[in-house]
């Protein structure tokens, strides 16, 4: 295998790391397939990929790693660290127990997180390429080996990458050399400053000395970020932890300044520095302080100890001095090369301006900073004054080039003065201001006037400015190095355009913050989206946070895991978990196709339940037998043939057993096909009968590692009988609290739309039209809601599932006996020979022989599109008829009867809490719904209670904190069926655009909203009309048809450019008013096109995993041809307005059934998504709801919250 993995020997004795590694190794050989994939995605390495594993699981809190940050520390100062020794490429695998490092476990007085004392090692390897980071669950050690797939499964992608990013492939020795001489570097810079002092005693050698600096760095580190929960301060904790010897500190005095406004803080800090002079700083020293002003002097000098040694750990951590001096001198990256001519900083300063000629300490201090990364030689410095303050207020603006005002008086870093004037700011690296002159006080607005300056210089067509280089003029970050750290100041800069705000006595954190500039600039540079619109409180971000949105490369970067060449999917758990805690909305789901398929089977025995009251067969015994011998046959054939679809063999069954031809194997609409051949019209059973006895006959297949588990026939039931404790609650509380409109919460909520689902109920059962199911709908309207209304439901329902199971068992039962004689023989001899000759299919079938005792079909994969199948058997249709085939055992069929919708309406609502899908718009056919005697308007009305009844039930139990959503329904037709079906779909839809209610006359819109209750949130209704099917055919009629819906202004979407060109999208948009496409793949083909629809703000409805399946869009394809070409990126970047959605959820594979996958396939078809461009996508779905205005803000402003919250805690 190209991964190996084996404890690092110096760490071997802190943890269990010979454990971790049998997990790793075992876990991925128990997975066969998933190691064969791996291998063949690293089949072009030359060498293997050795990983030796380093444990860092919490542990109690007298386990210190002591070993462990022994043989880090001599990695990363040490001439012969102890991984030289290792040969070919060796990277180090840090194991921990939590997602990240990011994620801080709860500190207790017992335990915690060995992670959190190695943090600054972990970080520093990882900047270098030395190192990667894994998530291994504790609990995953305590199991059985074969069970242990899920870490293997999240972390291979990235250990694939860190092994074969080919410009990183260098030696291990190589890469720790580099690293050492950058730690060494650092230090050294660190030990020369003034003002710092000595670290240790004369005695100890230079290498202890770093030793100890080290130390006490990274646990520096990790305390300025944390330090909630531990005991004692972090003075005891680094005595008690390190055992450092006696640290002296002594400050060298600066020179004196001009009188300025600083003066004051200068002449306390050398008061406080005499102060200091001979105290130590070992608290527990018998010679303790005397007087407050000692005892000032100090806490003054640890403060700033602090401070400065948590600077250099980020310094050192963050790999800044490698990135910037990458950042100047690598030529090859084509977005690096943007950056200007000028390896140096353009610094504004007065102050330092005037302590050239002196030597102050600031000064001395930031050219060792500037050396150390690269930046010194070319660092320019100019008087405050060159910022004009007239009311033109901008740089240079009386110069008609646009230059400096005062273009000579420059000096460098070394105090000399540069001949001949000096190129603007904008020609350097980045800009380093102070707002506050020695003379006067403008303050902060000096930040905007420059901002505007170096707008105007680097904007495109800016006069004198060399049009071949528009779009790629570097235009520097703005950084305040200032010795004023008012919180006002700080906000009035960051809001006025500075990219960063660093106090003068922290050159280190200077250092820091310029290479988070540079790399936000990079990334910005990198990011190209256009018009497209996001959340304004992003907007209000810190820049270092709202740079990590902006990221195209490391852990903030989106790449949705991978597939491998032989598609399987490899997740990436924490990208996969961040979007999944995102709010979202799914505009494009189709309600047949959405359901989960143990809900199908269920509902399929419902239905089968209702079909026969009495159990009794009758004269549909005949039909029954036939299907059950069709399943049985495919069953047969689907266990000599594995690549065998099992909808192609129950076809090639039917056809068989019916004595048709074979012409309908391979088909459109090849579910349509099997059940018309199969049902006698002469039967009493519909054709939805069918359809439920043959899902009735298959198993649901077990869910996957990492997929949550469906719901059980028992979690159905229950939710009936759970309602019936909310019936009455409106009543009772409005008794209790009559004139507090802001009792109105959840429960009184649901109980309100239980009364009025009840009365709906009634209606129902007096209405229904079935002949043979009216006795048991009857039993809706028996019963009153307090008399055990909803349990009586659960109960009945019950009846009905056993009594279908036991039909479809025993029809099962007795074809496989059937199959075992000669009839059974023969019609399995035709089959073979429909599928062996008349398709092309596998040799294997034609000398086969029945087996009667095969495995039941799985629904899965009967529903399920296989791209290996497809591939094995070219004959198949392709693309979006292809897709389809497993639709036609889904949908309408099992929505036929009341209790099905609440059940179906239940589980797609539970599927949306799961995920965070907190408003969706469903796609439903419900004119379709009454084959066995429900009225189109009491489906859909049933419909909508379902939903509300769902979202408010799942809502109302705090414990497991699930958010409450909202639903609203499409009305759909098929464009491709005959004109009778639209037009009644459309006539549905007009009647509920007539009745369409006022705001002022909803009864949720005039209640107070809690936190429970938000104002979002109103009852399911309908809000549009889509249009889908085949998009060949386009009828004559059905714009004609569609003009009673323009008229009464509906939103209207239509399913275009999937199957069919540009022109699909033009006709949707010009001649059926569509304000959304479903899908749009084909825009890109028409620019005319694609600008009126960035125009007019029409929104393309994409559904990645669909659009995958139907038009093979390759996974990471970068293809040169624009059709070939996932179009998500340049819709973005063009401005147009891009959701994703599921399409049909539960056609895909387990793994990618969510809207989270959707956002994960997205990043896959395009190379990667930054967060910012998921963010951006996140807001189009609310944005573009079918939804009043006023209701849309409302969405959109409470999603923002939600959203600041998840970014702004710095998880990105």
């Amino acid at each position: 295998m190209p991964m190996s993995f084996e404890p690092f020997e110096p760490c071997a004795s802190d943890g269990n790391p010979e454990l971790i590694c049998k997990v790793l190794s075992e876990g991925m050989v128990d997975d066969p397939r998933l190691a064969t994939a791996l291998n063949e995605f690293l089949r072009e390495q030359d060498e293997s990929v050795r990983f030796l594993v380093v444990d860092v699981q919490a542990r109690s809190r007298d386990c210190f790693p002591r070993e462990t940050i022994k043989a880090l520390q001599s990695t990363l100062l040490t001439e012969q660290p102890p991984l030289d020794a290792r040969v070919g490429i060796s990277r180090l695998l840090f194991v921990g127990g939590t997602e990240s490092l990011d994620e801080w476990e709860v500190e207790t007085e017992s335990s915690r997180s060995i992670k959190k004392d190695l943090e600054f090692y972990i970080r520093t390897l990882q900047s270098a390429n030395i190192a990667a980071y894994g998530y291994l669950p504790a609990e995953e050690l305590l199991e059985v080996l074969p069970e242990r797939r899920t870490f293997s499964r999240s972390l291979l992608l990235s250990l694939a990458r860190l092994s074969t990013e080919r410009k990183e492939r260098q030696p291990l020795p190589a890469l720790c050399e580099i690293l050492r001489a950058d730690v060494r570097s650092v230090l050294e810079t660190l030990r020369a400053r003034k003002g710092f002092g000595k670290v240790g005693n004369d005695d100890l050698t230079q290498a202890t000395r770093y030793d100890l600096l080290l130390d006490e760095v990274s646990l520096l580190f990790q305390l300025g970020k944390r330090n909630d929960g531990l005991p004692g301060g972090p003075t005891e904790l680094l005595e008690e932890r390190r055992n450092l010897p006696e640290v002296q500190q002594t400050l060298v005095g600066a020179p004196e300044l001009p009188d300025t406004s600083y003066m004051l803080k200068q002449r306390l800090d050398r008061a406080l520095a005499d102060w200091a002079v001979g105290y130590s700083l070992d608290p527990g020293e018998a010679a303790s302080p005397n007087t407050r002003a000692e005892l000032i002097a100090r806490l003054h000098f640890r403060t700033k100890r602090f401070e400065l040694l948590r600077d250099v750990g980020r310094v050192i951590g963050s790999g800044t001095v490698p990135f910037v001096r990458g950042c100047l001198a690598d030529e090859g990256d084509p977005l690096r090369k943007k950056l200007p001519p000028r390896k140096g900083l353009f610094v504004i300063d007065d102050e330092i301006y005037a302590g050239l000629t002196t030597e102050t300490v600031i000064v001395e201090n930031l050219r060792r900073a500037l050396k150390l990364i690269g930046l010194e030689d070319e660092t320019v410095v100019a008087r405050t004054s060159i910022i004009l303050d007239d009311a033109r207020s901008t740089v240079g603006i009386s110069n008609g080039e646009g230059g400096l005002a005062h273009p000579t008086g420059m000096k460098n870093m070394r105090g000399e003065d540069i001949p001949g004037g000096c190129p603007g700011p904008d020609e350097f690296v980045a800009v380093l201001v102070d707002p506050d002159s020695m003379t006067d006080y403008i303050g902060p607005i000096r930040i905007q006037r420059l901002e505007q300056f170096l707008q105007r210089r680097t904007r495109p067509g800016y006069q004198g400015l060399d049009s071949s280089r528009d779009g790629d003029r570097w235009k520097p970050p703005i950084l305040v190095y200032s010795k004023t750290e008012s919180s006002g100041n700080v906000q009035q800069a960051l809001n006025l355009g500075a990219a960063a705000y660093v106090a003068k006595e922290r050159e280190f954190h200077l250092l820091f913050d310029i290479r988070r500039s540079l790399a936000t600039h990079i990334a910005s540079h990198r990011l190209d989206t256009g018009t497209a619109s996001q959340f304004r409180a992003l907007r209000r971000l810190k820049p270092h946070v709202a740079a990590k949105l902006l990221y195209d490369s490391g852990s903030n970067y989106i790449r949705g895991g991978t597939t491998l060449p032989d598609d399987t999917f490899i997740g990436d758990a924490r990208e996969e978990k961040w979007i999944r805690s995102l709010p979202k909305a799914d505009l494009h789901c189709h309600i047949g196709t959405c359901i989960p398929l143990a809900t199908v089977k269920l509902l399929a025995l419902n239905t089968l339940g209702y079909a026969f009251p009495k159990q009794d067969l009758g004269l549909s015994r005949t039909l029954i037998e036939t299907v059950a011998r069709a399943v049985v046959i495919a069953e047969s054939m689907v266990a000599h043939d594995k690549k065998l679809h099992p909808l192609v063999a129950l076809a090639a069954a039917s056809s068989a057993l019916t004595g048709g031809g074979g012409a309908g194997v391979v088909s459109f609409g090849i579910g349509d096909a099997i059940v018309s051949r199969l049902r006698n019209r002469q039967e009493r059973l519909g054709e939805h009968d069918v359809v439920a006895l043959i899902v009735a006959m298959t198993e649901v297949e077990r869910p996957v590692d990492g997929t949550p588990p469906p719901l059980s026939r028992e979690d159905h039931l229950q939710y009936f009988s759970l309602l019936e404790a909310f019936v009455g609650k409106d009543e009772k509380s409005a008794a209790k609290k009559p004139d507090d409109p802001s009792h109105f919460r959840v429960h009184r909520a649901l109980s309100h739309v239980l009364k009025c689902t009840h009365v709906h109920l009634r209606r129902i059962g007096s209405r229904w039209d079935g002949e043979f199911s009216k006795s048991e709908v009857a039993k809706f309207s028996e019963t009153r809601p307090r008399d055990g209304y909803w349990r009586r439901i659960s109960e009945r329902l019950s009846a009905r599932m056993d009594r279908g199971a036991a039909i479809a068992s025993q029809a099962r039962e007795e074809a496989i006996a059937w199959m075992a004689g000669e009839h059974g023989l023969d019609v399995h001899r035709r089959t073979i020979h429909f599928l062996g000759g008349g398709a092309g299919f596998s040799e294997a079938l034609k000398d086969s022989n029945p087996e009667p005792l095969s495995a039941p079909l799985v629904l899965d994969s009967l529903v399920r599109v296989d791209t290996k199948v497809r591939a094995a058997h070219r004959t198949f249709a392709s693309g979006l008829q292809r897709y389809l085939w497993g639709a036609d055992l889904l949908g309408s069929a099992h929505l036929q009867y009341p209790d099905n919708i609440l059940l179906a309406a239940y589980a797609l609502t539970a599927d949306n809490v799961a995920d965070n899908v907190i408003y969706s718009e469903v796609r439903c056919e419900t004119t379709g719904y009454t084959k066995a005697g429900m009225g189109a308007l009491e489906a859909t009305d049933l419909l909508r209670h379902g939903f509300d009844i769902a979202s408010l039930f799942l809502a109302s139990d705090p414990s497991p904190s699930r958010p409450l959503v909202r639903t609203n329904l499409l009305l759909a037709a098929k464009r491709h069926k005959s004109e009778r079906p639209v037009r009644e779909a459309i006539a549905l839809m007009q009647g509920y655009l007539e009745r369409r209610p006022g705001r002022a006359e909803d009864q949720f819109t005039r209640l107070e909203f809690n936190e429970r209750f938000p104002r979002w949130w109103r009852p399911c209704n309908v809000v549009g009309f889509d249009v889908s099917g085949n998009e060949a055919v386009e009828p004559e009629w059905l714009k004609k048809a569609l003009e009673p819906l323009s008229f009464r202004s509906s939103p209207i979407t239509i399913h275009a450019g999937e199957a069919a060109d540009a022109l699909s999208i033009w006709k949707a948009v010009y001649d059926f008013n569509a304000t959304r496409i479903g899908h749009g793949l084909r825009l890109a083909e028409d620019v005319a096109l694609l600008g009126y629809c960035v125009r007019q703000g029409i929104c393309m409805e994409m559904c990645p995993n669909s659009n995958h399946y139907t038009n093979e869009f390759a996974f990471g394809s970068m293809q040169s041809n624009v059709r070939d070409r996932y179009p998500l990126r340049l819709y973005m970047q063009r401005g147009l307005e891009v959701a994703l959605s599921t399409d049909n959820r539960y056609m895909h594979p387990p793994e990618l059934r969510t809207l989270s996958s959707e956002y994960m396939a997205a990043a896959r078809l395009v190379g990667g998504l930054t967060r910012w461009e998921v963010l951006q996508i996140v807001k189009a779905g609310f944005k573009n709801a079918f939804l009043d205005k006023s209701e849309v803000q409302d969405l959109v402003d409470s999603v923002e919250g939600w959203i600041y919250q998840i970014v702004a805690r710095g998880w990105v």
